[in-house]
């Protein structure tokens, strides 16, 4: 488990009778002296997930309770983020207090188009001060 990245338990059972989106599922992550309560997820194929940010380095335990019976033990170490993004007056900043600037751009329009028309679209942001459309790279293998 990395500080500020998305840590993930994944688990399997039976599918839910009735609703997928209305699971008893959740887990309490315990670092020191705080706690964090989370729900988990029904993800399909009769697998179950909790998806938990941790902020602070250390040994971390979980216990996960609900459809799915399971604890355990991680340790969180440093990673090259910043931290969380929050505003500052007019501003973001990252939780170091370095500039966040949000470069990004929306196609909506992309769905609609012919593939090679989307092939040349992303190409040319590429090359552009954008994030990258990360559904679309993994839709297409980059």
């Amino acid at each position: 488990m990395r500080c500020y990245e998305t840590f993930e338990l994944s688990f399997q059972g039976e599918a839910p009778k009735g609703s997928h989106a209305e699971v008893a599922l959740s887990a309490v992550f315990t670092c020191g002296e705080k706690n964090w309560t989370v729900k988990g997820f029904y993800a399909g194929n009769n697998t179950y997930k909790v998806r938990f940010l941790p902020q602070t380095e250390g040994e971390y335990t979980w216990k996960v309770s609900g459809v799915v019976e399971k604890e355990g033990r991680e340790t969180c170490t440093e990673t090259e983020s910043h931290g969380m993004v929050k505003t500052e007056g007019n501003h973001f900043v990252y939780q170091d207090g370095s500039k966040y600037l949000p470069f990004g751009t929306t196609i909506y329009a992309l769905a609609h188009q012919p593939e090679t028309l989307i092939d040349q679209t992303m190409e040319t942001l590429k090359q552009a001060p954008f994030l990258r459309n990360t559904m679309y790279l993994v839709e297409h293998g980059e």
